[in-house]
């Protein structure tokens, strides 16, 4: 640490914090770069053994009575239930060839859909170790629903309106909103506002503004109808394992690609490892509704 020229005792004082500062700062990255080397040595075993790990861990904690499955068959149950009523199953397809591998995504799905964060009290017991996860990829999915709402509504206006989707003030807003997507909240009132001034200017007139600003504000409403829809759409190219979402979104919605896929990465992970330590489980749960479901006459 060059002192030369820093004849004050402050001044003195001040350049050796600093300098503290800068070896602490140096200990917690070597600290970090030895760890991540550790991992890497180990992760074969991790890899190999961890899912088993886990799982008789679990079963251990069920036997002792340290935790219980009363959260996890509520959601697994109720995800099932929302399926057949939304008919995207048949109580005669469960009867026959539903599996846990089955329900396990859509209800993940339903998690992260939901509007109210997680909590460790409300989380599946299967899922506690992951609830930090969960929120993180609520908040992901609520980004993408928002911006998905806004972007529907400034296209179907603007269309409309006699101006083309593909004219300048559509590209005005999708870029608006691409910068305005990275924050980790979004403020639908300043979306609103820099709407309205980055249009100006354009062949938009300023009542056409108005009207436009108006109606994307109540789209982007949680309980409004486009709200409720761009949901269950997000939630549908949500639900694939074999595809990258993005390949089946509209041309207007296409700048939410990379948001959307990495959602859909960081799920299938989760989905992956929950469902490889978990599947006995969900498999009784799902077999013990089945059970109790009506007999076909």
């Amino acid at each position: 640490l060059d002192l030369v020229g820093v004849t004050d005792v402050d001044g003195r004082a001040r350049a050796f914090c600093k300098g503290l500062e800068f070896l602490t700062e140096r200990v917690n990255v070597l600290r970090i770069d030895a760890a991540n080397s550790r991992l890497r040595l180990i992760a074969p075993v991790i890899k190999d053994h961890g899912v088993e790990y886990e799982r008789n861990k679990f079963a251990e904690k069920l036997r002792d009575g340290r935790t219980s499955l009363n959260q996890t068959k509520a959601w697994i149950v109720g995800s099932i239930k929302v399926q057949i009523a939304s008919g995207n199953i048949d109580a005669d397809y469960i009867r026959g060839h539903f599996s846990a591998s089955n329900c396990l995504l859509p209800a993940m799905i339903s998690l992260i859909a939901n509007s109210e964060l997680l909590t460790p009290e409300h989380c599946p017991e299967t899922l506690s170790f992951d609830v930090h996860r969960i929120r993180a990829l609520q908040k992901d999915f609520h980004t993408l629903v928002l911006a998905s709402s806004v972007l529907v509504s400034s296209a179907h206006f603007l269309l409309t309106a006699k101006t083309p989707p593909e004219h300048e003030a559509f590209n005005t807003v999708e870029e608006l909103f691409n910068k305005s997507g990275h924050q980790d909240t979004l403020d639908i009132e300043q979306i609103v506002v820099k709407i309205d001034s980055s249009l100006r200017g354009s062949p938009v007139g300023a009542q056409a503004r108005t009207t436009m600003c108006r109606m994307v504000h109540e789209n982007a409403n949680p309980f409004s109808s486009v709200r409720r829809l761009m949901t269950e759409r997000v939630k549908g190219l949500l639900n694939f394992s074999s595809e990258a979402p993005s390949t089946r979104l509209p041309r207007n919605l296409k700048m939410l690609s990379p948001g959307l896929d990495k959602v859909h990465e960081r799920l299938l992970q989760l989905w992956k490892l929950n469902r490889d330590v978990h599947i006995n489980t969900y498999q009784d749960i799902v077999k013990e509704f089945v059970d109790s479901m009506p007999k076909e006459s």
